[in-house]
C-alpha cells in the first residue's frame, strides 16, 4: 500500500471563504475532514479583495442555482452572522439610473428580482423611521414595500447626497454588508473547533486516483490519501482539478481597483449605492462597510497572471471616481486612505486548445469559449467524489454558506455518510473588541492584564493582547494581513504607518521566527531585510 501521511474522509483544497464553509459544513457530519491552504494564511486571496456586499438576488437570472442561492443566503445572513459572531449590516440597497438604458435595466432586474423571491425586510434609516416590509404598510415619504422600483425624487428622499440626474432607483431592503475575511475565519474557526484539521502553507503539486479514493500530494512532501475533493482553490481551481481530470473549464483572471475612505467619510451615504450608467461598463458600488469607512469599487482590468493583486491601475481608479462623482457630486474624495486591487476568476468553458496539451502546469491557456454564468458544482465527469466549484464569483460571499452546505451534502451522499456529528455546534464564541466594552470592564481587563492598557493600533484603538490573542491557536494569524483581518489593526487612517513595525516584532516572538521571516501576506513579500539575509539572497 502507498505510503500516506495523513488519512481523511474529505480534502477541502483552496482557504478562502468557499472553502472555509465547505469544511465547517463537512465538519456538521460523521467524517474526518482537512483543508489545505497554499499561503501561510487563510482568506488571502480572492476574499480579502472584495467588495463585501451581501446581494439581494435581482441580479441573477431566474431558474440558475445562482439566483436560488443569494436569495437564500441573503435572507439567512443575519442568523449566520449571530450564529458565528460576525458584524454584519443590513443597510439596503439602492440602485440608480440616471437615463433611459438604466431605467429599462431596473425595471428588467426588478422583475427578475420578483421571480426569484428576493426578500424584502424593515431597515433602519437613522432617523427613527423604517422601510417597511412589502406588506402594504406605512413607509417613509409615502415609500412603501423592501423591494421595489422607486422615482429619482422618492431615491433622494432616502439618499439626499443622489445627484439631480438620478431618475429612477431600484430598492432591495434585503442587501447589506460585512468583512468578507472575517466571516471566512469565523467558517474555519468554528470548523476547526468541530474537529476539522486545517493546514496552511501546504500547497497542493499532485492528485492521483487510486482505489477508493485519490492520493494527494503537497510542498514538504506529505501525502494526503482521502476518499473526496472539493475543489474550492479559487483562481487555481482549473489548475488544480487538471491534476486528476480532464480540462473542461479556464480560470481568465480579472483585476479589480478599489478605493476606501476614511470613517470620516462613512455616513456620507446608509445605504449601498450601485451606479447604473449609460455607458456600458461604467458601473460602479458606494458601500458603507461595518467598520464605517466607505468603500468605492470596482474598476475592471484585465490581469497579468494569478498572483497581478499587488498594482492597482491609474486607468481603473479614475474611471470609478469619475463614475462615483456623476452620481454622488459631493462624495468626498480627498477622504481617500487607501487604494488597492484584487483578482475575481472569470470562468469559461473550454472549446479550442489548438493542439496544445492540457496539464495543470498551465501548458493550455484559454483560446475560446463560452463565459460560465451559473455556478456548476459537482463531480467531474468519471472522478466520483472529486467535487469543482466552477463559476464562483459574484455573489460568492452572499452564497458562501449556501454553497458549502451543497458540497457536504454531495460528499455526504458520495460517501453514503448520512449520520450527523451530535456534537457539532454551529455557534462561534468571540469576545468585544476592547474598544467597545464599558470603562468598568476595561479597567477590570487592564488590572487582570497589562497588555490590554498596550494601544498598539491607534487608528483603531487595538490593544497588543487582541494582538497576540489573534495570533495564537491552530488557526491563528501567521502574517502581518492576518493579524489586520482578525483584529483590523493597520486598517484605520494611517494605514499600518504606527503600527505594522510592533506588530512584525509581535509576529517574531509569538511564532518564535526572526523578523525577518515574517510576511505581509504572500510569500515573497517580506516587509524587514538585514544584511546577513541579502547576502544570502545573492548566493
Amino acid at each position: 500500500m502507498p505510503r500516506f501521511d495523513h488519512l481523511y474522509d474529505a480534502i477541502v483544497i483552496g482557504g478562502g471563504v468557499l472553502g472555509c464553509f465547505a469544511t465547517r459544513s463537512l465538519s456538521e457530519y460523521r467524517l474526518k475532514v482537512a483543508l489545505l491552504e497554499r499561503e501561510r494564511d487563510l482568506c488571502g486571496g480572492i476574499t480579502k479583495a472584495n467588495s463585501a456586499i451581501i446581494y439581494a438576488g435581482y441580479d441573477n437570472k431566474p431558474g440558475t442555482l445562482k439566483a436560488r442561492m443569494c436569495v437564500s443566503g441573503a435572507r439567512d445572513m443575519q442568523r449566520l452572522c449571530t450564529e458565528l459572531s460576525v458584524p454584519f449590516r443590513r443597510c439596503g440597497s439602492l440602485m440608480v439610473a440616471a437615463g433611459s438604458r438604466g431605467e429599462k435595466t431596473l425595471a428588467r432586474k426588478y422583475a427578475d428580482g420578483l421571480e426569484n423571491g428576493v426578500p424584502d425586510f424593515p431597515v433602519h434609516l437613522g432617523n427613527g423611521a423604517d422601510i417597511a416590509a412589502g406588506d402594504g404598510g406605512s413607509g417613509v415619504d409615502g415609500i412603501t414595500g423592501g423591494f421595489g422600483l422607486l422615482s429619482g425624487a422618492e431615491a433622494r428622499r432616502m439618499e439626499p447626497a443622489l445627484s439631480e440626474d438620478v431618475t429612477a432607483a431600484l430598492y432591495a431592503s434585503s442587501a447589506g454588508t460585512l468583512n468578507p475575511w472575517a466571516l471566512g475565519l469565523a467558517a474555519a474557526e468554528n470548523a476547526a473547533a468541530n474537529g476539522a484539521k486545517i493546514f496552511r502553507g501546504t500547497a497542493v503539486t499532485n492528485i492521483a486516483r487510486v482505489d477508493d479514493g485519490y492520493r494527494v500530494e503537497t510542498t514538504g512532501g506529505n501525502v494526503f490519501f482521502t476518499k473526496a475533493i472539493v475543489n474550492a482553490a479559487g483562481i487555481y481551481s482549473d489548475k488544480i482539478n487538471e491534476l486528476v481530470a480532464p480540462a473542461v473549464f479556464r480560470i481568465v483572471p480579472e483585476r479589480a481597483d478599489f478605493i476606501i475612505l476614511d470613517t470620516r467619510a462613512g455616513d456620507f451615504v446608509k445605504h449601498i449605492i450601485f451606479c447604473e450608467s449609460e455607458i456600458k461598463g461604467k458601473d460602479v458600488s458606494i458601500v458603507p462597510t461595518v467598520d464605517g469607512n466607505l468603500l468605492i469599487g470596482d474598476s475592471t482590468v484585465d490581469a497579468d497572471g494569478d498572483r497581478d493583486t499587488q498594482a492597482t491601475s491609474k486607468i481603473g481608479l479614475d474611471e470609478i471616481c469619475k463614475s462615483a462623482k456623476e452620481f454622488l457630486p459631493g462624495i468626498p474624495l480627498d477622504q481617500k486612505i487607501r487604494s488597492f486591487a484584487g483578482l475575481r476568476p472569470n470562468p469559461f468553458e473550454i472549446a479550442e486548445t489548438k493542439g496544445k496539451e492540457t496539464k495543470g502546469d498551465g501548458s493550455c491557456a484559454f483560446v475560446t469559449g463560452r463565459s460560465i454564468h451559473d455556478f456548476l458544482i459537482g463531480e467531474a465527469p468519471g472522478f466520483p467524489g472529486f467535487i469543482n466549484f466552477i463559476g464562483i464569483k459574484t455573489p460568492g460571499l452572499t452564497c458562501a454558506n449556501e454553497i458549502g452546505k451543497y458540497a457536504a451534502e454531495l460528499v455526504a451522499d458520495r460517501l453514503g455518510c448520512k449520520e450527523k456529528n451530535p456534537d457539532f455546534d454551529p455557534k462561534r464564541r468571540a469576545d468585544s473588541q476592547f474598544i467597545d466594552l464599558d470603562p468598568e470592564v476595561q479597567a477590570d481587563r487592564i488590572g487582570a492584564d497589562a497588555l490590554f492598557g498596550r494601544i498598539v493600533c491607534r487608528c483603531r484603538k487595538i490593544t497588543e493582547r487582541e494582538i497576540r490573542n489573534a495570533i495564537s491557536g491552530t488557526t491563528g494569524a501567521t502574517t502581518v494581513g492576518g493579524v489586520k483581518r482578525r483584529t483590523g489593526a493597520c486598517m484605520g487612517r494611517c494605514q499600518g504607518g504606527y503600527c505594522t513595525q510592533r506588530i512584525i516584532e509581535i509576529l517574531s516572538e509569538e511564532l518564535g521566527v526572526p523578523v525577518d521571516e515574517i510576511i505581509l501576506d504572500q510569500e515573497d513579500a517580506w516587509l524587514v531585510r538585514d544584511a546577513e539575509s541579502e547576502s544570502r539572497n545573492d548566493i
